[in-house]
Protein backbone atom coordinates (compact mmCIF):
# COMPACT_ATOMS: atom_id res chain seq x y z
CA UNK A 1 0.00 0.00 0.00
CA UNK A 2 1.43 3.77 -1.06
CA UNK A 3 1.93 6.02 1.95
CA UNK A 4 1.27 9.63 0.65
CA UNK A 5 4.12 12.08 0.65
CA UNK A 6 3.56 15.50 1.32
CA UNK A 7 6.53 18.08 0.39
CA UNK A 8 7.92 20.87 -1.15
CA UNK A 9 8.22 20.73 -5.08
CA UNK A 10 9.59 23.23 -7.48
CA UNK A 11 7.80 23.84 -11.39
CA UNK A 12 10.71 24.56 -13.72
CA UNK A 13 13.96 22.67 -11.05
CA UNK A 14 15.28 23.78 -8.33
CA UNK A 15 15.32 27.35 -9.02
CA UNK A 16 11.19 27.42 -9.91
CA UNK A 17 8.71 28.30 -8.29
CA UNK A 18 8.10 26.81 -5.02
CA UNK A 19 4.51 24.53 -4.63
CA UNK A 20 3.29 21.86 -2.45
CA UNK A 21 2.69 18.29 -3.72
CA UNK A 22 1.12 15.37 -2.03
CA UNK A 23 2.49 12.21 -4.45
CA UNK A 24 1.88 8.55 -4.02
CA UNK A 25 -1.35 8.66 -4.11
CA UNK A 26 -3.66 5.42 -4.61
CA UNK A 27 -4.45 5.59 -8.30
CA UNK A 28 -7.93 4.78 -7.53
CA UNK A 29 -8.09 8.07 -5.15
CA UNK A 30 -5.99 9.91 -8.32
CA UNK A 31 -8.70 9.03 -10.60
CA UNK A 32 -11.69 9.92 -8.18
CA UNK A 33 -10.17 13.16 -7.77
CA UNK A 34 -9.92 13.45 -11.43
CA UNK A 35 -13.36 12.30 -12.09
CA UNK A 36 -15.07 14.86 -9.72
CA UNK A 37 -12.99 17.87 -10.03
CA UNK A 38 -14.38 21.17 -9.69
CA UNK A 39 -12.14 23.99 -9.66
CA UNK A 40 -10.35 25.13 -6.14
CA UNK A 41 -13.73 23.56 -4.45
CA UNK A 42 -12.74 19.96 -4.19
CA UNK A 43 -8.69 19.76 -4.35
CA UNK A 44 -8.95 22.50 -1.80
CA UNK A 45 -11.16 20.60 0.38
CA UNK A 46 -8.25 17.83 0.55
CA UNK A 47 -5.21 20.05 0.19
CA UNK A 48 -4.94 22.89 2.18
CA UNK A 49 -2.08 25.60 2.56
CA UNK A 50 -2.23 28.19 5.14
CA UNK A 51 0.15 31.31 6.90
CA UNK A 52 0.83 30.17 10.13
CA UNK A 53 0.69 33.41 12.70
CA UNK A 54 3.36 32.06 15.41
CA UNK A 55 1.19 34.47 18.24
CA UNK A 56 -2.19 32.27 17.38
CA UNK A 57 -2.83 28.64 19.00
CA UNK A 58 -5.19 27.78 16.83
CA UNK A 59 -4.72 28.76 12.92
CA UNK A 60 -7.47 26.57 11.59
CA UNK A 61 -9.37 30.10 10.93
CA UNK A 62 -6.64 31.58 9.25
CA UNK A 63 -7.12 32.02 5.14
CA UNK A 64 -6.17 29.36 2.53
CA UNK A 65 -3.39 30.83 0.50
CA UNK A 66 -5.04 32.08 -2.72
CA UNK A 67 -3.81 29.77 -6.12
CA UNK A 68 -4.34 26.72 -7.92
CA UNK A 69 -4.42 23.02 -8.38
CA UNK A 70 -3.37 20.37 -10.83
CA UNK A 71 -3.92 17.06 -10.77
CA UNK A 72 -0.62 14.46 -11.16
CA UNK A 73 -0.95 11.04 -12.54
CA UNK A 74 0.46 10.86 -8.79
CA UNK A 75 -1.26 13.42 -6.45
CA UNK A 76 -1.95 16.58 -6.73
CA UNK A 77 0.20 19.78 -6.79
CA UNK A 78 -0.73 22.92 -5.46
CA UNK A 79 0.71 26.38 -7.19
CA UNK A 80 0.44 29.56 -5.14
CA UNK A 81 -0.83 32.42 -6.77
CA UNK A 82 2.16 34.63 -5.10
CA UNK A 83 5.73 33.19 -4.66
CA UNK A 84 5.80 32.07 -0.84
CA UNK A 85 7.89 34.99 0.87
CA UNK A 86 11.31 33.76 2.53
CA UNK A 87 10.73 34.33 6.68
CA UNK A 88 6.81 33.46 6.06
CA UNK A 89 5.65 30.16 8.04
CA UNK A 90 3.32 28.22 5.91
CA UNK A 91 1.36 24.94 6.80
CA UNK A 92 0.24 22.60 4.15
CA UNK A 93 -2.32 19.82 5.64
CA UNK A 94 -3.71 16.81 3.23
CA UNK A 95 -6.94 15.33 4.23
CA UNK A 96 -8.46 12.90 2.04
CA UNK A 97 -11.78 11.93 3.99
CA UNK A 98 -13.83 14.83 1.92
CA UNK A 99 -13.12 12.50 -1.30
CA UNK A 100 -13.25 9.75 0.97
CA UNK A 101 -16.87 10.54 1.82
CA UNK A 102 -17.70 11.52 -1.92
CA UNK A 103 -16.20 7.78 -3.08
CA UNK A 104 -18.45 6.22 -0.11
CA UNK A 105 -21.77 8.17 -1.08
CA UNK A 106 -21.15 7.14 -4.56
CA UNK A 107 -20.11 3.15 -4.32
CA UNK A 108 -23.35 3.20 -2.07
CA UNK A 109 -25.69 4.93 -3.96
CA UNK A 110 -24.70 2.15 -6.88
CA UNK A 111 -25.98 -0.98 -4.41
Amino acid sequence: MLQPILRVDYEGGERGTACVGVHDLDPDFVALLDEHRRPDCLPQSVLRVNVIDPDMRDCDDLPNVPGGYQILADGLRFSPRFPFESGVRYRANFDPWPLSSLHWCWVRGES
